[in-house]
């Protein structure tokens, strides 16, 4: 397990990304807050999608 992450996506960029896995479940690998996300399907993990995620906002 890593650190804490604040992961951010806008719905335009992440649901095609979801959408596009074979299966009910899939695998959402991130490496960081400013890394794109790997969405893979979880029965088939032939099918690869990135979606970058947006900046956080700054904690107060």
């Amino acid at each position: 397990m890593g650190p804490e992450l604040d992961v951010r996506f806008q719905p335009t960029t992440l649901y095609p990304a979801v959408s596009t896995a074979i299966g009910a479940d899939l695998l959402l690998d991130l490496r960081g807050a400013e890394q794109p996300a790997t969405v893979r399907s979880a029965d088939h993990a032939d099918l690869t999608t990135l979606a970058m995620p947006i900046p956080a906002r700054p904690r107060t």
